[in-house]
């Protein structure tokens, strides 16, 4: 398979395009947005959630997911390629979602007083959910070994958030948050599987600084990266190194086979710890996500 990725200049959001020669039906949007853990108060957890609940609305019964990593927000959407034009509709909701002017969102999906069979309950979305995870001991094991492995006096608190700060969650610290950092600028949107000439061409005049830029060809960088294969039996898998004096990619989404034993899942992080490392000594900022795929966010 032959795969070319591609950026646009002075776009907000950056957007990456990664083209396959052979065309599929179906394309992947992938939108990342940098959202640092601040406190353990579950910020970016809430607004995903808020987000992903109106986004869910506009693409119906196509695939859609949303995670929240350390400093990263991300959202997957999975769609027909004639429906590419969904993008525009997505990324106004990321940028200006209601929960910004309808506070009963915020309370829907963080913590909430309720009232069943006449008892009073705290509840909500978010809440319930840290509260079922925080009953798995895999899930608070794995929140605590980045602070006990520091050898930092400071780390970064969970992105999730902890259930007695998620109670102590205000509106307006929510909305503050997204203020800081869902802004354009601070996105970057890869779509995988091939974008149509004409749907390039309308989203470089939307979002560019300024759209005559884009009329030129020469404004339209094609990136090229080194190309590594690395194999197993069962199964190979391709990612890209950043090539010789090119720009760096600030987020791409290479999809891997789910691994079927420990021996592939073992394999999955040695080509994790690999990107990582060839990352590090150029000086890049990377995170590194594992999840049925590895998502590199430069």
């Amino acid at each position: 398979m032959s795969i070319e990725l591609f950026e646009y200049k002075n776009s907000y959001p950056r957007f990456v395009g990664v083209n396959e020669k052979n065309q599929r039906e179906k394309v992947d949007i992938n939108i990342a947005v940098f959202t640092p853990t601040e406190a353990d108060s579950g910020e970016s957890h809430v607004i995903e959630h808020c987000i992903a609940s109106e986004i869910s609305h506009i693409v119906g019964n196509i695939a859609f997911s949303a995670y929240v990593f350390h400093n990263i927000t991300y959202y997957n959407i999975q769609i027909q390629k004639e429906n590419i034009g969904l993008i525009d509709n997505i990324i106004e909701i990321i940028v200006n979602p209601k929960f910004l002017k309808e506070k009963s969102i915020f309370n829907r999906e963080s913590h909430n007083i309720q009232y069943i069979n006449g008892v009073r309950r705290i509840g909500g979305v978010v809440l319930n959910e840290v509260l079922n995870k925080c009953n798995n001991k895999k899930y608070v094991l794995l929140n605590n070994i980045p602070k006990s492995l520091s050898d930092q006096e400071y780390v970064e608190g969970v992105s999730g958030g902890t259930v007695e700060r998620i109670l102590h969650l205000t509106y307006d610290q929510c909305k503050n948050y997204f203020q800081k950092y869902y802004t354009k600028g601070n996105m970057c949107i890869s779509i995988t599987g091939g974008m149509p000439e004409e749907f390039r061409e309308r989203i470089s005049k939307k979002y560019s600084k300024n759209s005559k830029v884009f009329n030129d060809n020469k404004f339209l960088k094609t990136w090229k990266g080194n190309q590594i294969e690395l194999r197993t039996k069962k199964f190979k898998t391709t990612y890209f190194t950043e090539s010789d004096g090119g720009d760096s990619i600030y987020s791409i989404n290479i999809k891997l086979l789910l691994p079927k034993n420990n021996l592939e899942y073992n394999f999955y992080y040695c080509v994790k710890e690999k990107i990582q490392y060839q990352c590090q000594k150029k000086g890049l900022r990377i995170q590194v996500e594992l999840r049925n795929t590895i998502r590199l966010c430069i």
